[in-house]
């Protein structure tokens, strides 16, 4: 019993001692930033080019425009609250874990979606982070997040 209170102990010090992390907008938390975009892509890690691929098959989907029509415009490392990447749907619960992924900002037609990300290749564009009429999760370009 001694050792149990011991180890707890050592873990909520050493837990205790990490930088403070603050949220970023949208609940994720900020790791670094990542930009890219058209023809002067970055090279991304392996986990970041799964979430562009992955928002970029879906903005094809939901622009109806081909793939090289499409803009990367910011892809920023993030830490999503829960399992449905800070974008719970309504009557609907996720579990309560940090998820690491990625914001991908792509834009194509006049029109930026928003995408949270996972690292295995799930994209969701968050219900109402769009304006003007867009639909869920486009902004006219120049719209600010």
């Amino acid at each position: 019993m001694r050792l149990v209170r011991r180890a707890l102990v050592c873990l909520l010090l050493a837990a205790g001692c990490g930088p403070a992390e603050r949220a970023a907008p949208g609940g994720g938390t900020p790791r670094s930033t990542v930009v890219s975009s058209g023809a002067n892509q970055q090279a991304l890690n392996p986990e970041a080019q799964v979430a562009v691929n992955a928002a970029l098959d879906d903005a094809v989907r939901r622009l109806g425009v081909a793939r090289g029509q499409i803009r990367v415009v910011r892809v920023e490392p993030r830490d999503w609250p829960d399992a449905s990447l800070g974008c719970p749907s309504p009557g609907q619960f996720a579990a309560q874990v940090i998820t690491p992924g990625f914001l991908v900002v792509v834009e194509a037609g006049g029109r930026q979606l928003e995408y949270h990300t996972d690292t295995r290749g799930r994209a969701v564009v968050c219900p109402g982070s769009g304006a003007g009429g867009q639909g869920p999760g486009q902004r006219p370009i120049g719209s600010q997040p």
